[in-house]
């Protein structure tokens, strides 16, 4: 009798390219402490900025051993959901008025800026992957699962967190002044964090096999690098139209 992988359920699941119920059982993980192996995920979370196609490495060899690419282990976005809520109050306590609701909001944002763009992102290369890019010559079944698409999303968002998060908070002072230098480096930060984010993206899609011509994966970069070289042309600041949606930005 040939052994069966086990992912978390053996039903597969066609809307999310996992299991059937990896979803909520992920979910529950995420509420135990002792089942996240939290030193391990930081030890990726250093290897995503210095040897990102290591970790996707680490996907495909998941793939081989538990049938899936997707993590079963929640700690990535715990720790990430973390990051991002102490963020947020930073940034409330630094441009907030003070009450109790810009508190509220800029957590709520932070932690929409992680989930909400991930999703759209997640479905949108799920679907570019399966209906556009993959090579049917190979004969395979296989398709991009959406978790891990959503996985190589939160890898991107490690970089990403550490340049509009920690360095655009450190530069604020400068960055929200209103001069052409301080747009211009507000334009540069979030130019360079889309390159960034993208091309962790494009590695994590090319490390598919069944996938070919995934440089499509890089094309939304130049669309932001666009929107960033005209707004500093035009002496658009996108600091302070960013921080002007949640705070009052003199």
């Amino acid at each position: 009798m040939l052994p069966q992988y086990r992912t978390y359920e053996n039903q597969i699941d066609s809307t999310f390219g996992g299991t059937s119920s990896i979803v909520p059982e992920y979910v529950v993980r995420m509420l135990s402490y002792r089942q996240m192996d939290l030193e391990y995920t930081l030890s990726q979370m250093i290897q995503i900025l210095h040897a990102p196609r290591d970790v996707y490495k680490m996907a495909s060899c998941r793939k081989q051993t538990k049938g899936q690419w997707a993590r079963d282990d929640p700690a990535f976005v715990v720790i990430l959901m973390i990051l991002f809520f102490v963020t947020s109050i930073a940034f409330a306590i630094e441009l907030g008025d003070g009450g109790f609701a810009s508190y509220i909001v800029a957590i709520l944002y932070g932690q929409m800026y992680l989930f909400i763009p991930g999703i759209v992102i997640a479905f949108a290369g799920r679907w570019v992957g399966n209906t556009l890019l993959r090579d049917t010559s190979r004969n395979t079944y296989d398709k991009v699962e959406f978790l891990y698409a959503l996985d190589i999303h939160f890898n991107a968002c490690v970089p990403l967190y550490l340049v509009l998060c920690v360095l655009q908070f450190l530069l604020l002072p400068f960055l929200l002044q209103k001069t052409f230098l301080a747009a211009l480096a507000a334009n540069a930060i979030y130019a360079f964090a889309a390159v960034v984010y993208w091309y962790i993206t494009f590695l994590g899609y090319t490390s598919i096999a069944f996938l070919h011509h995934t440089e499509a994966y890089l094309y939304p970069m130049f669309v932001v690098l666009l929107y960033c070289a005209v707004a500093t042309v035009l002496g658009s600041n996108t600091t302070r139209l960013v921080m002007g949606l949640l705070f009052r930005i003199p």
